[in-house]
């Protein structure tokens, strides 16, 4: 399948990297591409996996800069220093 191929181009993702690791066993993205290409129970699986994690990384970083746009700055003075006398 295409597609596959088209995605892991188009995201930059080294088939080397790794996927998944427990223990000993570890899976790496191109061990996934034949389970991906099939169309079976598992590559469906898979693929809506893969599908929901890149959703849930976009929306965590939607989350993040919206977060820091409405954080105070460090650099921003406080009201608490209204203490001096104004001249």
């Amino acid at each position: 399948m295409l597609e596959v191929r088209h995605w892991l181009e188009a995201d930059k993702i080294d088939p080397d990297r790794i996927f998944a690791a427990a223990g000993d066993q570890v899976v790496r993205y191109g061990d996934l591409i034949g389970h991906l290409e099939q169309d079976t129970p598992d590559g469906e699986l898979l693929r809506l996996a893969i599908s929901r994690a890149r959703v849930m990384r976009s929306e965590r970083s939607r989350l993040l800069q919206h977060l820091l746009q409405i954080a105070p700055s460090r650099a921003e003075p406080t009201s608490s220093d209204d203490s001096a006398p104004a001249a």
